[in-house]
């Protein structure tokens, strides 16, 4: 005897399918709606140190929560990123038997630091305290070192020095903290294909517990088109005793550069500075003598020089 499976139609399973997902988001939206006790790590941000002081001891970048609340408002929060700012100035209490350390209640000013949660309850945050050690501070001035890489446009060059306001900073901590520091660095910037000056604000490296008097420079860099030129430039002979003459074929050399077209009138040869090193040349090898460019106006580009080797004949001076 044969017995046939009964047949379930395909638009019975969609029914079903449908009721199990529906019966899924109830149970999703009820148990979001329910209270839970959770812990959050918060990036933490301390700021506004008082100015005569620098601190001498690390100090937490998280801050460890245990929360209570619904799953909506936790599910709702997600990963947080953005750090909570605590200003020291504000908080921090001077701590009576010892006046170089800065005590910051945090389990005590939790509800303050945490009002904007107002469906979230803050039940424990670790630290609950941060001390914070100080001592008299230092100030010195240092340069900034930009670090910055650019590219422009085929059909435009660099036509100036880059300008950083300010190209200097104050920075401020304890001698043993500043010594070493010989410079600010900015923090790495890439621009592409630039065809105009740009202008941009560059942020500052941060030093562990040194306090620097700006957070950012303002960094300009020159943009034009530029136009190609040529110009011939007379060769001069560099450490030639006087018992010898020394006579170039040619006697000058044809200089190729990129400038922007704003210098465009303002180079002459007299820029310029091409020349031959007697000390240098193995008249017995060779009869021809290098050429170098020891002097040449800034911010040219592609610079070449035609010929970059030329003959030459070596006469004795008859007294």
């Amino acid at each position: 005897m044969h017995f046939k499976s009964p047949k379930i139609s395909k638009n019975k399973i969609a029914v079903f399918s449908i009721f199990v997902v529906i019966a899924s988001i109830f149970w999703f939206l009820n148990a979001m709606s329910l209270e839970y006790t959770t812990s959050i790590k918060y990036p933490v941000d301390f700021y506004n140190f008082p100015e005569d002081v620098s601190v001498q001891t690390d100090y937490p970048e998280f801050l460890t929560l245990t929360v209570k609340a619904r799953g909506f408002e936790i599910l709702r929060r997600g990963k947080i990123t953005k750090p909570l700012k605590i200003d020291v100035r504000k908080y921090a209490e001077q701590e009576k038997s010892d006046p170089k350390k800065l005590v910051i209640p945090l389990k005590k000013i939790s509800g303050e630091l945490f009002a904007f949660w107002q469906n979230i309850s803050v039940l424990e945050i670790i630290p609950e305290t941060v001390y914070l050690i100080t001592s008299k501070q230092n100030v010195k001035k240092v340069p900034v070192k930009l670090n910055i890489n650019f590219t422009t446009h085929p059909l435009y060059i660099q036509s100036g020095d880059i300008i950083i306001k300010p190209d200097s900073v104050y920075i401020s901590g304890t001698l043993k903290q500043l010594n070493p520091i010989e410079a600010i660095e900015t923090e790495q910037v890439i621009l592409y294909q630039i065809k105009d000056t740009t202008v941009t604000e560059i942020k500052l490296k941060k030093f562990n517990q040194v306090s620097l008097s700006s957070s950012s420079v303002q960094v300009a860099i020159p943009i034009e088109r530029y136009t190609e030129n040529e110009i011939y430039v007379p060769i001069e002979i560099l450490n030639c005793p006087d018992s010898i003459k020394m006579i170039t074929f040619p006697n000058e050399v044809k200089v190729t550069y990129k400038v922007a077209l704003s210098c465009y009138k303002l180079i002459t040869k007299e820029n310029f500075k091409a020349v031959v090193n007697f000390e240098i040349l193995n008249i017995k090898e060779s009869d021809k003598a290098p050429i170098k460019l020891i002097e040449q106006p800034e911010h040219l580009q592609s610079i070449k020089i035609f010929p970059e080797n030329i003959e030459y004949v070596i006469e004795k001076v008859v007294n």
